[in-house]
């Protein structure tokens, strides 16, 4: 049965993923490159910057070296020519060469006030005259008397000297040197250029070149640039590096400032070739698109492989495997797709089978299945009539009608009781249904399928069917706001919301109270009191019975407690439990617990369970029943004679009363067969020796007759009606009194 059909595969869910990751990867590819171009510009920028503060700390020391020796070359030079400033008259070859020796210095010449050299320590250049421009004649013509140059080179012998000059009282002066040409090849190791060639070894750099302060080039790498202006724009421009391409290289440039004692003396600029960053991109450019190439390889096999298996897919997700119909997903996602196509009113019919569990267990899982695919056979028959069937869960089916009305609703209902109330089913199948109908407006899918479920749970007994309307709703409402409130009176202990009546037990022959049933009640905010039998199922079916029963048994071992300290220790409080709670694993720890916190002795206290509970897992529950009663509690079977499996588990059973269920009490006066049934029930308690308790007692006959039998005990509103906590007390003094 084929519907709107599901798409195969949507060619989107792949491509769009497929461009979005080209897009992705293009971008990526662009991040990195850039990412790897700072990097390496950061780090070029780095460098430059370490390359220009070595060029400082050589310069720096090369400076400084020069100080020091030349401070050295001073001093010696400056006391020589003081010493020869005392010397009177005038100085022959023969004295210098003796001055010379004594005074540690090279060349000594002796000059006229004309500039001539009339003597010298090495016989040379006698005769000589100074000339204009010459360093000499500056001094001869100055009004100096003491002078001392800077190491520079000798005009005459093309060596580097250290002179001083003195002059005497008459013009004549002489001329000291210290030999300084090893000194100065010592120097030139710190030389700009050498320091540049040493820089140049670097083969990532294309040239490097040292900048003054008046932005000409001092040094370079590039010697034919030596003693041209740099654009003082293009520097500041470059000042945090640059990119630009010259002679069809790309280079980055960088301007670093070369500081000597914290002041800027000019700039070390380095020229960065970027083959190898770019060699880098590159490369990782090609191992990317081989990986996308990869990737799109790997997508178009998933998308080949999963065209393949498209369609046996579809039929997993969206068709039950047994009886091949839309399943509940299936269904969800036709009818949100037809109701924003088609706004006309569609009627959904749940159909369940009620015993169909009961065929599971009788006849075996494989005559279940057969049932259920000749219910689905049976349902498509209704497709001509614009049904459409799905498989809703295990043993439901739903029926969309569409563009229904109420006489096309009814027809159907009918239509599908008839065919399932026929005997071609064998075993019988008992069926009924919860039906829905979708107006006009637009509604969720969910809630439309919460609706039918909730009319579902309304089908009544006289009928088939239940169609959901407000009052449903209405009742489900009160549902969620009795288990809000127990919730809420729960986690705030609020006793004046959930407490308990006591129901006093008569011992019949005497009149004496031996105990009190625990009746719970529920005091809500919106609807005052509630039934017990309402707020119980809900409690049972909203998980919240656990909590509830521990806290009605703390407030019953409140009032033992109370009926300890007056001396009323052998009345017995009893509560009753629920079958989920004695399911609990930890129910039997949780009760000694409880008893434990109030100091009670167990033997005042009385736990009562239903007949029905037994069928749920009677061994489980009877050993523990077992561990109870080894504890000093007694346990009392409530509503007796109502279930099925009573009397023949009775004698196997860890009981000590047996409380009769009160439909056997209201018969007891009457002509029915049933009436002599209580006295039977009392004669098989005291069979295995029980005892027997008449619930529901109203009126003196039905006393008396139970006094006849030998009842044990009863309770009833003949007897007492529920009384509050606080009357217990009175109640019990007031009898004791009248004794």
């Amino acid at each position: 049965m084929k519907y709107n059909k599901v798409k195969a595969i949507d060619i989107n869910i792949f491509l769009i993923p497929m461009i979005i990751i080209s897009v992705l990867f293009v971008f990526l590819s662009i991040f990195l490159s850039n990412q790897i171009n700072t990097y390496y510009t950061n780090m070029m920028q780095k460098e430059s910057n370490k390359l220009a503060r070595n060029t400082s700390i050589m310069l720096s020391k090369s400076s400084a070296a020069f100080d020091t020796i030349n401070e050295f070359m001073t001093k010696r030079v400056l006391d020589a020519a003081k010493e020869l400033k005392n010397h009177k008259g005038n100085l022959t070859s023969e004295e210098l060469i003796k001055y010379a020796y004594q005074l540690n210095v090279d060349v000594i010449y002796f000059y006229n006030p004309q500039g001539e050299i009339l003597a010298s320590n090495s016989g040379e250049f006698i005769g000589f005259k100074t000339f204009d421009g010459h360093p000499v004649e500056r001094f001869r013509t100055s009004d100096l008397s003491l002078f001392v140059e800077d190491i520079r080179l000798d005009n005459e012998t093309s060596l580097h000297f250290k002179y001083a000059y003195v002059r005497f009282d008459d013009g004549y002066f002489v001329q000291i040197g210290i030999y300084a040409e090893d000194v100065f090849q010592y120097l030139t190791a710190f030389d700009q250029q050498n320091i540049i060639d040493d820089l140049k070894n670097d083969e990532s750099i294309l040239s490097i070149s040292i900048i003054d302060k008046k932005y000409r080039i001092t040094s370079s790498s590039d010697l034919d640039s030596i003693g041209l202006n740099v654009d003082q724009k293009r520097l500041v421009q470059s000042n945090e590096g640059v990119l630009y391409q010259t002679n069809g290289i790309e280079v980055y440039e960088v301007f670093a400032p070369i500081n000597l004692n914290s002041v800027n003396v000019g700039f070390l600029n380095i020229q960065y070739k970027l083959d190898a960053t770019k060699d880098i991109i590159r490369n990782m450019t090609q191992f990317g698109f081989v990986l996308l190439i990869s990737f799109y390889i790997i997508v178009l096999s998933i998308v080949y492989s999963s065209y393949k298996k498209n369609k046996q897919l579809i039929e997993l997700a969206y068709y039950d495997t047994l009886t091949k119909l839309p399943n509940i997903d299936y269904f969800k996602y036709y009818l949100e797709e037809n109701l924003k196509k088609d706004k006309s009113v569609k009627t959904i019919i749940l159909v369940n089978c009620i015993n169909f569990k009961r065929i599971n267990m009788s006849y075996g899982y494989k005559e279940g299945d057969f049932v259920l695919q000749k219910m689905a056979e049976k349902l498509k028959l209704l497709n001509s009539k614009q049904c459409k069937i799905f498989k809703f869960n295990a043993d439901r089916f739903i029926v969309l009608i569409e563009n229904s009305d109420n006489k096309d609703t009814l027809n159907t209902i009918r239509e599908i009781e008839t065919m399932f109330s026929s005997t071609e089913f064998k075993p019988d199948l008992d069926i009924n249904m919860g039906v829905v109908e979708i107006e006009k407006v637009k509604q969720d899918v969910d809630d439309i399928l919460r609706d039918v479920s909730i009319a579902l749970n309304n089908v009544d007994n006289n009928q088939k069917y239940a169609i959901f309307d407000a009052k449903m709703e209405q009742s489900l409402h009160r549902e969620d706001v009795i288990e809000e409130e127990l919730k809420e009176a729960l986690r705030t202990r609020d006793n004046k919301r959930i407490y308990f009546q006591y129901q006093p037990i008569f011992k019949l022959d005497d009149h004496s109270i031996v105990s009190f049933e625990a009746l719970a009640r529920l005091n809500t905010k919106h609807y005052g009191l509630v039934s017990p039998i309402e707020f119980i199922d809900i409690a049972e079916r909203k998980h919240i019975i656990v909590p509830l029963g521990e806290y009605l048994l703390n407030e019953a071992c409140l009032l033992i407690r109370k009926l300890e300290n007056e001396g009323f220790e052998h009345i017995k409080i009893a509560v009753n439990i629920s079958g989920i709670q004695v399911m609990q694993d930890e129910f039997v720890y949780s009760v000694e617990r409880i008893l434990k916190k109030h100091r009670i002795n167990p033997t005042q206290l009385e736990l009562e369970i239903t007949e029905s509970v037994y069928m749920q897992d009677f061994i489980s529950i009877n050993q523990k029943l077992f561990q109870l009663r080894e504890m000093g509690i007694s346990i009392s079977m409530d509503d007796f004679g109502t279930g099925f499996s009573s009397f023949y588990r009775l004698k196997e059973t860890y009981l000590d009363i047996l409380k009769m269920d009160r439909y056997f009490i209201k018969n007891i006066d009457s002509n029915l067969d049933d009436k002599h049934i209580s006295k039977d029930i009392i004669s098989i308690a005291h069979k295995y020796h029980l005892k027997c308790v008449a619930e529901g007692i109203e009126n003196v006959y039905q006393l008396e007759k139970l006094k006849n039998y030998k009842c044990d005990y009863g309770q009833g509103y003949f007897l007492s009606y529920p009384i509050d906590e606080d009357l217990v007390l009175d109640k019990l003094k007031q009898i004791k009194r009248v004794k």
